[in-house]
């Protein structure tokens, strides 16, 4: 089940999707269940060898937003991989859905559109 999907990702030339879980805490499943969240801004970094979410904001009870780095996990060939492909290209989220009452996040792999050149 689709619960949010970030629509600024399609100005750019999708090159790879892959699917990650998130660390979360309790109450954040409730408000993302709830939808209440936005990844408009965010986007994906590296620390020490993981992979985290910047920017991805889960508003709390009190109509504040938490904006915390939120890890993602993902198997180790993933992680290589998502290492190399930052120093060239954009990470972004993609979409968050519901599987077997998990939520998962669909990353992707972009290409600036401005800063395309294909050769023909």
């Amino acid at each position: 089940m689709l619960i949010l999907k970030n629509k600024f990702v399609n100005n750019n030339y999708i090159l790879k999707m892959l699917t990650a879980g998130l660390i979360l805490k309790g109450w954040e499943v409730k408000q993302i269940k709830y939808k209440y969240i936005d990844i408009k801004n965010s986007f994906i970094f590296s620390f020490k060898k993981e992979i985290f979410i910047k920017n991805f904001l889960i508003s709390n009870k009190k109509n504040n937003y938490n904006n915390r780095n939120i890890k993602l996990l993902l198997n180790k060939k993933e992680i290589k991989e998502l290492l190399i492909k930052l120093r060239k290209f954009k990470i972004l989220p993609f979409e968050i859905f519901l599987i077997k009452n998990l939520i998962k996040l669909n990353i992707v792999i972009v290409l600036n559109k401005e800063n395309a050149i294909f050769k023909r």
